[in-house]
């Protein structure tokens, strides 16, 4: 038998041939598995659409809790922010009597609390005590930079006309203390007299329904009154903005998010508040 020779041996015709056949069906065989694959790896449309459709309904149950864990994200953002006005207020008083500013007439022009608090150098009577940052609510839309002062900041007690104090309605002065403070332009909260610090609500979330200047309109106002005084030009209310609550900071420095109810149960008796959705609530 005629043989072939090579250096690492020898090899027959019919080893040859053997070897051939083996390579043929080695080749045929992976060519028919790598179709084998790429058919395997087809989608049809109805697959594809089984896809697709479980991807949608998983986005359906995530967004929800992504939406609710951002809202709890500003939510306890502002209430850090209220909680350093409460105790800035509180730290700045200590030099003035006890007493948190509300406004005053300052050389003819009118001042409201968060001047004084301010940081900002270039804004007038600042005290330097809080950076402009922390005066509002940051999921609040902001006001225009002319009237920051104004609007677009936390609320305060604006004590001066809220008549069911005033009037003592239901003994709410005897309730509270007569916290009042007014000399001349000046106004604003006595801590001292305060017989219920930790109940006394000081600053809160707020929403400006001011319909002369839509600008404002829906955005933080810079105080807030607790009776049913509504339909008034420039009503400024509590905003339960935060999930149907408001985030409100109280005399003794604390914080609490409160909803409608419990701000009328309070002794604060709140009557008057705007709804997430900014719609005016009242609760007799």
């Amino acid at each position: 038998m005629k043989t072939l020779s090579s250096q690492h041996g020898a090899f027959t015709h019919i080893e040859l041939l053997a070897c051939q056949g083996v390579a043929r069906r080695v080749t045929v065989s992976g060519v028919a598995s790598l179709r084998s694959r790429k058919r395997s790896i087809k989608f049809t449309l109805i697959e594809l659409l089984v896809v697709i459709a479980i991807i949608a309904i998983l986005a359906a149950m995530l967004l929800p809790a992504l939406k609710n864990a951002r809202e709890s994200a500003k939510a306890i953002a502002c209430s850090n922010n209220i909680g350093q006005v409460s105790k800035g207020a509180i730290i700045y008083s200590s030099d003035f009597n006890d007493c948190v500013a509300i406004e005053d007439i300052i050389e003819g022009k009118k001042a409201y609390w968060a001047h004084f608090l301010a940081a900002d150098p270039s804004r007038e009577w600042a005290s330097g005590f809080l950076p402009e940052n922390v005066l509002d609510c940051p999921c609040k839309e902001k006001s225009p930079a002319s009237q920051k002062f104004y609007y677009g900041v936390y609320g305060i007690y604006f004590i001066a006309i809220d008549t069911d104090f005033t009037g003592n309605v239901d003994g709410k002065k005897d309730l509270l203390g007569n916290i009042y403070e007014k000399k001349s332009s000046f106004s604003g909260l006595s801590i001292r007299r305060m017989k219920l610090p930790d109940k006394t609500t000081v600053f809160a979330d707020t929403r400006s329904n001011n319909t002369t200047d839509l600008s404002f309109f829906g955005k933080s106002a810079s105080e807030f009154t607790p009776h049913a005084n509504k339909g008034g030009v420039g009503q400024f209310g509590i905003h339960t903005q935060h999930r149907n609550t408001a985030n409100t900071a109280l005399a003794d420095g604390h914080v609490e998010s409160l909803t409608a109810n419990e701000m009328r149960t309070s002794p604060m008796a709140v009557k008057f508040t705007y709804t997430v959705n900014g719609l005016p609530v009242s609760i007799p």
